[in-house]
């Protein structure tokens, strides 16, 4: 009776249809509630023989089994009983609106299994197929490799491939050579007045005007209205100002942003918002109506972080007015307040 029931609760999963994104670059997928309702799920569109990738942990491994044995579970319980376990805990401990119930319950040993993490697995009712998960590693959304999330509806997905690790190497090494670019066009910037500002200062805005400015004409105070495209000041590459991730849309350029930003060697770049003692490093030096406040006399900073973390680099680079590149694994979240003491917030020197 059993084997019957699960063949057919298979048949029914096969024939679930999974909408996928062309965006999506995980297991994801659209699932329908049960009444009706789209929403995301991670989930594969159909049930291969077995998980391809040998490289996986066994850990992962396990947590694959797992949850195959206890989705099934969850299935075999809907089909006999017209409605979807509460609570994990019902496939072992009989509820008294149960119809139906094998002995020994719906799971051998008589027990729900932790994750191989030694954490609870996580479910959700309201779902046609099992909402079942857990959290890797970490215990954390998200993650890659071991903390990367796992859930019924993808545990016969063999994982996404191995990232290319000497791609990251040579990303990060270039969004270093990137960061002493910009220290170069600082410098140049501050003793050049580039701007035409009249006043020795860091550009702290953005990090696209270090490319797309036009100075102010001599014996004016406000930037061009339509400035000529030919006073680019160049001071970067074109491609580096279009990885800011915030430009600014100011009058006085001679080139706009893009509509979207676009990463330079898998990173993004921002100017840093504030120092290591929370004063912003956006500061209207000159009080004469120029740019406002997108200058500093003494400091600024510098982010490059990971377009994709993981995938596109791993490590978060910044530099300050002391020109010494530093890295750091954020998880590729963007840094705006430049440590006060690196070293003690776990900051190294790049190489």
């Amino acid at each position: 009776m059993r084997t019957i029931v699960i063949l057919g609760l298979f048949a029914d999963l096969g024939r679930c249809t999974v909408h996928r994104s062309p965006l999506d670059r995980s297991n994801s997928g659209t699932v329908e509630r049960s009444n009706g309702e789209r929403a995301r799920q991670p989930h594969s569109d159909a049930l291969p023989a077995a998980v391809q990738d040998a490289k996986e942990s066994g850990k992962r491994l396990a947590a694959r089994a797992q949850l195959a044995q206890i989705g099934t579970a969850c299935l075999m319980y809907k089909q006999m009983n017209g409605e979807e376990a509460a609570s994990l805990q019902d496939l072992v401990e009989k509820p008294a609106r149960a119809k139906q119930w094998p002995e020994g319950g719906f799971l051998l040993g008589g027990k729900v299994p932790q994750d191989p993490w030694g954490r609870e697995y996580k479910y959700e009712t309201g779902w046609k197929l099992p909402r079942l998960w857990t959290l890797g590693a970490d215990g954390k959304e998200g993650g890659q490799g071991e903390d990367a999330d796992l859930a019924f509806g993808n545990v016969f997905a063999a994982p996404a491939p191995e990232v290319d690790a000497g791609s990251i190497a040579k990303n990060e090494r270039e969004a270093a050579a990137m960061l002493a670019r910009i220290v170069r066009a600082q410098m140049d910037f501050r003793s050049n007045d580039r701007d035409g500002n009249l006043v020795n200062d860091y550009w702290t805005g953005d990090v696209h005007a270090l490319y797309a400015l036009t100075p102010i004409p001599a014996g004016e105070i406000t930037p061009q209205e339509k400035p000529d495209p030919s006073w680019l000041i160049k001071l970067i590459a074109e491609d580096e100002a279009d990885a800011d991730a915030a430009p600014l849309r100011i009058r006085g350029l001679g080139r706009k942003p893009p509509d979207k930003p676009k990463p330079r060697a898998g990173y993004f770049l921002r100017a840093m918002e504030s120092d290591g003692r929370d004063l912003p490093y956006a500061n209207d030096t000159d009080g004469k109506s120029f740019y406002g406040a997108v200058h500093h006399r003494s400091q600024f900073g510098i982010c490059a972080h990971p377009a994709e973390h993981g995938k596109t680099g791993t490590m978060t680079f910044i530099v300050g007015e002391d020109y010494v590149v530093l890295k750091k694994d954020t998880k590729g979240e963007a840094v705006l307040r430049f440590p006060a003491k690196p070293a003690e917030e776990g900051w190294k020197k790049a190489e």
